[in-house]
C-alpha cells in the first residue's frame, strides 16, 4: 500500500547506499505480500468483511501518520494551512 511513498523517502534520505536501501525496500514489498494475503482471510473469517477493511484502513493511517512524522514540521503545517484555504 506504501511502496511509492517508501521508496521516495528511501533515496530522498540515503545517497551512498541507495541501493542497498531499495533493495530492501522492495524486499519488504515481496514480505508484506506474503504475510498480508493470509492475514487478510484471517481476518475476514473473524471479523468480515466490514472489520477486515476497519483495520486494513487504520494500517494505511499508521503509513501516513508515519510519513508525517518524517517530513519536516514546516512542511507538515504549510500542507495543513494549504489544505485549509482550499477547502
Amino acid at each position: 500500500m506504501l511502496y511509492q511513498t517508501s521508496m521516495i523517502l528511501g533515496s530522498y534520505y540515503f545517497d551512498k547506499k541507495r541501493g542497498i536501501v531499495s533493495g530492501i525496500i522492495t524486499s519488504g514489498t515481496g514480505f508484506g505480500l506474503l504475510i498480508f494475503s493470509p492475514l487478510t482471510a484471517i481476518s475476514i473469517e473473524e471479523f468480515g468483511l466490514s472489520g477486515t477493511f476497519s483495520i486494513l484502513a487504520g494500517i494505511a493511517l499508521h503509513g501516513v501518520i508515519c510519513g508525517f512524522v518524517i517530513i519536516s514540521p514546516h512542511k507538515t503545517l504549510h500542507l495543513i494551512l494549504y489544505h485549509q484555504q482550499h477547502h
